[in-house]
């Protein structure tokens, strides 16, 4: 076993990992090897690994099963709707925000954040307030 092999197992154990993929995704004449990785720690939940051979390296991916509906468990959606925010008229509001009064005089991160935060959030929230949608339309 390679030092990349060995390098790999070290990563996968202590997580409980499992490598999903046991074919070959690249083959020429000559060679061939796994080099690409689908781990799961729960590999029931994979339904399927799918190789593609479109040239001496496969497209590889995997279909995930769900059980029952996604949605089951919502009553509503939120979303914002930000296909007719009028996109002038957003930056216009933006621009005209004092941001070194915003931040004040401290230089602590978190509040200079959470100012910021709660600034563009204000803006966005006037433009394109959050919208709730019935689970499943």
């Amino acid at each position: 076993m390679d030092s990349n092999a060995k390098h790999l197992i070290n990563i996968y154990e202590p997580f409980t990992c499992k490598q999903l993929i046991k074919e070959s995704t690249h083959v020429t004449a000559s060679t061939s090897a796994i080099v690409d990785h689908i781990s799961k720690t729960y590999p029931r939940n994979i339904a399927e690994v799918v190789l593609i051979s479109l040239s001496d390296h496969f497209m590889v991916f995997c279909v995930y099963k769900f059980e029952g509906s996604i949605l089951k468990d919502y009553k509503a959606i939120k979303t914002r709707r930000m296909k007719n925010v009028n996109e002038q008229m957003f930056l216009t509001v933006i621009a005209s925000i004092n941001w070194i009064r915003a931040h004040g005089q401290t230089s602590d991160i978190n509040i200079l954040v959470s100012n910021w935060s709660t600034l563009i959030s204000s803006v966005i929230e006037k433009h394109a307030p959050v919208q709730e949608m019935p689970a499943g339309l």
